[in-house]
């Protein structure tokens, strides 16, 4: 009886592989299969490809506390006769290891970032820039905060004073895009011969609902109209994180709060 009940199944096995039937399909519309949980429906982030730092975070100024380099600022190159250096003494506070020192030897000198392969300049929108400074001894003067295109043409700009002492102040600065460009620059000049220190320099477009050090407004919309019941966070081995010069780059959540320049 087993024997028959074999090759009664092989039989129709090899049948089934060597015909050519016909599937078909039915589908009931009254009918509907069982119900999953809503809270089963998210997003999952993931730190990758600048996901957050030039994606979902609105932040438009890369290596703004000049840490990605010890020896070279990347993402700033020098305007006019500018010159700077990273530096790694008289720091804004613990959390931060380097900040620049440009000097400015002729009026219109001084630097630029270039974002995250150039920032998306929007005409009429207006920008926050922040940045933190001080100088050797005191400095009474003027400078210029410029943003621009990968031709350095001016997209919009104003001039404002600074009254700089040996200790840090912080700056904020309104910028008004008169033109747009898909890659555009942050320009900080002075207006005559200056040494200046900075560091944490931030430039903010608008955010999402206009949250301070908030997400890009064009994305964090879209997320949000997924409807997600929740997001993870983080994603993937950032989890674990590696170690590098005494430092993890794993996420520590008690030093992701407060100020952006007290946060490692």
């Amino acid at each position: 009886m087993q024997t028959k009940s074999y090759l009664f199944c092989l039989l129709s096995f090899l049948c089934a592989i060597t015909g050519r039937a016909q599937v078909s399909f039915e589908f009931s519309t009254s009918q509907r299969g069982p119900l999953l949980s809503p809270l089963q429906y998210g997003i999952f982030y993931e730190e990758i490809n600048h996901g957050g730092d030039g994606g979902l975070y609105a932040e438009l100024v890369r290596n703004r506390s000049f840490e990605d380099n010890a020896s070279n600022a990347e993402g700033w190159q020098g305007l006019g006769s500018a010159a700077f250096d990273v530096v790694t003494t008289n720091l804004l506070n613990s959390a931060q290891a380097h900040a620049l020192k440009l000097s400015v030897n002729a009026a219109g000198a001084g630097i630029r970032n270039e974002g995250f392969w150039g920032m998306n300049v929007v005409k009429d929108e207006t920008y926050t820039l922040t940045f933190w400074a001080r100088t050797d001894g005191t400095y009474e003067g003027r400078m210029c905060a410029e943003l621009q295109n990968d031709a350095k043409q001016n997209l919009g700009s104003t001039e404002f004073d600074v009254s700089l002492t040996d200790e840090w102040q912080k700056f904020t600065v309104q910028l008004t895009a008169t033109s747009s460009a898909t890659k555009g620059w942050l320009a900080l000049k002075g207006l005559e011969p200056m040494v200046v220190y900075l560091d944490v320099v931030s430039l903010m477009p608008p955010t999402y609902k206009d949250r301070p050090n908030g997400c890009r407004r064009d994305l964090a919309e879209m997320l949000a109209a997924l409807h997600p019941t929740f997001v993870r966070f983080p994603g993937g081995c950032y989890i674990e994180g590696t170690w590098r010069d005494g430092q993890t780059n794993r996420f520590e959540w008690k030093k992701t709060v407060g100020p952006i320049e007290e946060r490692p």
